[in-house]
């Protein structure tokens, strides 16, 4: 989770943050009010030095040499809203949840054939709601999430919200379970037949070429269906309607005669046009991936 606006010292401010941060404040605000908030504060941020200069090397990175210093500057604009944007989502899982979802019956499918499938995302746009979204569907996943969710939670705003967001996950019945050491558990629910969501824009030491750049990522999808011979299903999120989303499930990717390189790229190949067409809505992309042509030229 992001955001750009810590709990400061001030009591009164906090006491108002924390009002904020109740399911109950954000039912009584209408969308239409709510989004109107979002610019405000998206626009109060973006005077921020710190804040706009790391907006402007977020989108430099993803839009990569060819997009001019204006082209960035209006897409790190853009990406300060949707920041803000995805933080006032976080307390809204009744609109989160309930997302338009374009081809669910690929995985439904799987399911009644009791076959497992690697449900891989990227933490784009409103990704919590994603597998409630799902759930509504008739798809049930089981997600691997970040240990820190089953550690103590954080105190104050912060805190509030990444309950919140685990709330959200799980909504429709969706089962998380800690990342850490994971990997023979997921195993064995693909086995089952059951969906396994991963994020396939983690840090990792896995080479791949995305956005025109070649990167580093964690590389479990491509090594779980190696293991298992399970599909890689990736769900991509797409801008619809007044600044909300949609979800599309694309085409499986068959591991079989391919190696965890060609997986690699595979996946990220089925993530890039939806990058493309909505790059703002990329959640923090310098701590996605690692640049690796300087240590590839360096070992050439």
């Amino acid at each position: 989770m992001t955001n750009f606006e810590p709990m400061g010292r001030d009591l009164g401010v906090n006491l108002v943050r924390r009002a904020y941060a109740t399911p109950a404040f954000h039912r009584l605000l209408p969308w239409p009010v709510a989004l109107a908030t979002v610019r405000v504060r998206a626009a109060r941020l973006w005077n921020v030095p710190a804040l706009r200069e790391h907006a402007y090397e977020s989108m430099a990175f993803v839009l990569g040499a060819l997009a001019d210093d204006r082209e960035i500057e209006a897409a790190a604009r853009r990406w300060v809203f949707e920041t803000v944007k995805r933080d006032e989502l976080t307390w809204r899982p009744w609109q989160t949840t309930r997302f338009p979802v374009e081809g669910a019956e690929t995985l439904r499918h799987l399911a009644l054939a009791k076959r497992g499938a690697i449900v891989s995302f990227i933490h784009h746009g409103q990704y919590g709601g994603t597998f409630g979204s799902l759930a509504r569907q008739g798809v049930h996943c089981n997600v691997a999430v970040l240990p820190l969710f089953f550690e103590a939670w954080k105190p104050g705003y912060d805190g509030l919200r990444d309950r919140r967001h685990i709330k959200t996950v799980t909504m429709g019945g969706t089962t998380i379970f800690s990342a850490k050491s994971c990997f023979d558990h997921m195993c064995d629910l693909l086995a089952g037949g059951g969906h396994v969501g991963i994020a396939s824009d983690l840090p990792g030491s896995a080479p791949m070429t995305v956005l025109g750049r070649r990167v580093s990522a964690a590389s479990g999808a491509a090594r779980l269906a190696l293991e298992t011979g399970a599909p890689i299903v990736p769900v991509t999120a797409h801008r619809h309607g007044e600044a909300l989303q949609a979800l599309v499930v694309g085409t499986p990717i068959e591991p079989a005669g391919k190696d965890l390189p060609a997986l690699q790229q595979a996946i990220a190949d089925a993530h890039e046009p939806a990058l493309r067409a909505w790059p703002e809505g990329l959640m923090e992309p310098l701590e996605r991936w690692h640049l690796v042509v300087d240590a590839e030229a360096s070992a050439a």
